[in-house]
């Protein structure tokens, strides 16, 4: 790929910009460039409001580059944008990023150009304006950018005058598109109290809803849904009843609030001594009821504005703190679970900021969520970020400096509609379908108590460490070495048929481990299992350097060789109807199918349940893992359901495979290999159908 032309940069990239956004059209035949970038594993951000070039890191720049002495249209990821003046007139400073082929971009003009702080700082300068014709220079009056849902940096809004007198006045409407919609409706389903049963099932024709079948009756469902069109890896759609509309989150990301955009001045009801000079201890807060054990690993708060008022530039201590409060909103009998501190940075405005806490597992219970800062009088200026969009569940506030030393709804204290910022992301134990590609987590981060995953009966030493040099989806992946033993357990796979995928990376100096007779890296599936046991085994294979091969243990072991230095799928097809499962190794089956229940040498009688999936070094060199995924055979659209939605994409990753990958990026076409024989062909078609009406 061609670098980008510096010497035209200077005017054209800050033109591109009000251009291209100007008539609020995407580009005509230009794909949306943000799936390239997250498919590099660039954290692309959505819906953030630009108050400095410091906040256009991770959008999306549209500009233009010289290839082969043409001009094209080029998007760069933004690692860092910012613009000066020179001799009266906007130029570019500096541009340092990725085009989405993974080629960096780096232009640094500040020996030439001192940076300005913010677009607001461009106002009263010119530049030359190349939009719709010849050359103008026009004077900026007022410019400001947002960064829209689809990760692309847009204008907002333009004032300025040009050489003839000329007035620009450009006011975007809300340019941040929604990322996913609802999808609301009635669904023809069975009659629970009648069910149609024995043909195609319940089909909507004729304006009804009928049982295509010889037995039962159907009936119409409501049906409110996200349709996911356009959140991208790793964001998903969820709906939010505060709204009635869907909304692009982080996986796993529980939020109260409607949105995370911070909104100037709304922190008006922190407690200050000084007439709001600085700030005294607060403590913003959200109540959780959790219905299910849950393990809190990242949260996610806003801040309007930190300011260090000595002038030292010391950044101010916050915390985030968990509490189990029996007796909320009173402190009575509150204990103080887990706490992380976060230094925010003198200076530090509308920001939201993401912290690493402990990994605490939380068995159901009431609970509270708290940003907190202690007594800041006369040295720290700290406003948390809050806004008026809406939220699910109150916001509350406590200081002991303002004589309110326990919780208090803030519709209380006259702010209704007061939300603050605040989220997390908690994980359970997983419900299929389920799918990680460990791209969300923090980089090389370690593995226990994190999205699910904890050590073999939840010992700490046994989890394991994210690769950034290995992976099969960027940017990382999980190393399996040494004392790893890292186990993730499922709730509701306990009937019909699943494919389990995962995929493995053996490297070449890949070197086996061996406790007693047991040699090499083991990947293990259980039907049952619970810390400090019962556990029960159903599939154990391992990688073993000894013999180079890769063997599927059992009372008559079945080996293949060992492929090393590339990214292999190791597929479990289970069938707890049957009683029955197949282990595919870089697609070919190994050995015969096997009962699931009978256990890994046979004579066992365990479970028809998918408990869990466990990855085991053995004090074994690195095995790494990547993209694993426990999805429903026959669920084509990777949806959760079985249902006539499933059709189409059946069809087509039955016909154009290639074609099924582009449509549905985050499912596997294997899962349209309805009779387990590790093919999709026509041999599929009627157990498909026998899926789709319960057979």
């Amino acid at each position: 790929m061609a670098a980008l032309n510096s010497n035209r940069l200077a005017a054209i990239v800050l033109a591109a910009l009000l251009c291209g956004a100007a008539s609020g059209e995407r580009e005509v035949g230009q794909p949306n460039a943000v799936p390239d970038f997250a498919a590099l594993g660039l954290p692309v951000s959505y819906d953030v409001a630009v108050e400095s070039f410091a906040d256009m890191r991770g959008g999306i720049l549209r500009t233009t580059a010289r290839v082969n002495g043409a001009e094209v249209v080029q998007y760069v990821y933004i690692e860092e944008l910012a613009y000066g003046v020179e001799d009266g007139a906007v130029t570019l400073a500096r541009l340092r990023g990725v085009a989405p082929d993974g080629w960096p971009i780096d232009i640094d003009r500040t020996s030439q150009v001192t940076p300005v702080a913010a677009p607001a700082d461009l106002a009263g300068h010119r530049f030359l304006w190349e939009c719709g014709g010849a050359a103008q220079e026009l004077q900026i009056d007022d410019l400001r950018y947002a960064i829209d849902a689809d990760g692309r940096l847009r204008v907002r809004g333009l004032r300025g005058v040009l050489p003839d007198g000329g007035a620009v006045a450009y006011d975007a409407p809300d340019l941040r598109t929604r990322a996913c919609v609802v999808d609301a409706g009635q669904d023809c389903v069975s009659d629970p109290d009648n069910e149609c049963r024995y043909g195609i099932g319940c089909v909507e024709a004729f304006g009804g809803c009928g049982c295509w079948g010889l037995a039962g009756s159907c009936t119409w469902r409501a049906r409110i849904r996200c349709i996911n069109n356009n959140c991208y890896s790793p964001m998903v759609c969820v709906f939010r009843a505060s709204d009635n509309l869907c909304h692009c989150v982080g996986p796993h990301q529980v939020c109260q609030n409607a949105s995370n955009e911070i909104t100037p001045g709304a922190a008006q009801v922190v407690c200050s001594l000084d007439g709001g000079y600085s700030v005294a201890d607060n403590g913003f807060a959200r109540r959780l009821m959790l219905t299910e054990e849950t393990t809190i690993s990242l949260v996610t708060y806003g801040v309007e504005r930190c300011d260090d008022l000595t002038g030292q530039g010391e950044a101010k201590d916050v915390y985030i703190q968990i509490w189990h409060a029996p007796s909320f909103p009173s402190m009575a009998g509150a204990e103080l679970l887990d706490r992380a501190l976060d230094l925010v940075p003198d200076g530090t405005a509308f920001e939201v900021r993401t912290v690493s806490m402990g990994g605490l597992t939380l068995p159901p219970g009431l609970y509270v969520l708290e940003i907190w800062n202690n007594d800041s009088t006369e040295s720290v200026a700290f406003w948390p970020g809050l806004n008026e969009a809406g939220q699910e569940a109150p916001t509350f506030w406590r200081s002991q400096g303002c004589g309110i030393p326990e919780w208090m709804d803030l519709a209380a204290l006259g702010y209704p509609e007061m939300s603050v910022v605040l989220c997390y992301d908690g994980s359970t134990a997983a419900t299929p379908p389920w799918v990680d590609r460990f791209d969300h987590y923090p980089a090389g981060s370690y593995m226990h108590h994190q999205g699910g995953w904890k050590g073999w009966d939840d010992s700490s030493e046994a989890g394991a460490l994210l690769d950034l040099e290995h992976w099969q989806s960027p940017p990382q992946s999980v190393n399996i070495a040494g004392p790893s033993d890292l186990v993730h357990e499922f709730v509701g796979a306990d009937e019909k048929r699943w494919l389990f995928t995962a995929w493995s990376y053996v490297p070449a100096d890949f070197q086996s481990a061996c406790t007693g007779t047991a040699c090499g890296s083991y990947f293990i599936m259980l039907n049952t299992y619970n810390d400090g046991g019962p556990h029960d085994w159903s599939v154990q294979l391992h990688h073993d350097s000894i013999t180079d091969s890769f063997i599927r243990d059992g009372a008559t072991p079945v080996s293949t060789p060992l492929v090393r230095e590339r990214w292999v799928p190791v597929r479990v097809f289970i069938d707890l109807a049957a009683d029955s499962h197949q282990v595919f190794y870089d697609g070919e089956p190994l050995g015969a199918p096997a009962s699931w229940t009978a256990g890994v040498y046979g004579g066992g009688d365990g479970s028809r349940n998918i408990a869990a999936v466990d990855l085991f070094a053995n004090a074994s060199s690195s095995v790494f893992y990547d993209d694993l995924a426990l999805r429903r055979v026959g669920d084509t659209n990777c949806d959760g359901l079985l249902n006539a939605f499933d059709i189409d994409p059946f069809v087509l990753a039955l016909t154009d495979p290639a074609g099924y990958a582009l449509a549905y990026p985050d499912c596997d076409h294997m899962v349209a290999d309805c009779n387990g024989d590790g093919l999709v062909n026509a041999f599929d078609i009627d157990p498909f159908v026998l899926t789709l009406t319960g057979g």
